[in-house]
């Protein structure tokens, strides 16, 4: 994972933040129908050299919503790598 890296371009950091959060949100929305959701909200935020997501959904699904949760953050997470790594060089590192 990319934490702890410094002098990160803001429109990267911007455009990976939007990746993160519409990644968490696909993968949430595969596996809950958007109409059983009533409280949703993510936010990606980057702050000291890295990336945070949280996550809150309130639904009537019946599922450990924790495991889902947690499976969304770590795809959020992958999306976010994966854009970063393609946009910065190894001299960042």
């Amino acid at each position: 994972m990319l934490n702890n890296i410094a002098n990160i371009p803001s429109e990267i950091i911007k455009e990976a933040c939007k990746i993160g959060e519409k990644e968490a949100y696909k993968y949430i929305t595969s596996h809950i129908n958007p109409r059983l959701i009533n409280t949703f909200s993510i936010s990606v935020v980057y702050e000291n050299n890295q990336f945070t997501i949280e996550i809150y959904i309130n639904t009537v699904v019946n599922m450990d919503l924790e495991k889902l949760l947690d499976e969304a953050i770590d795809v959020a997470f992958t999306a976010i790598d994966n854009f970063i790594r393609g946009k910065i060089t190894c001299q960042t590192y």
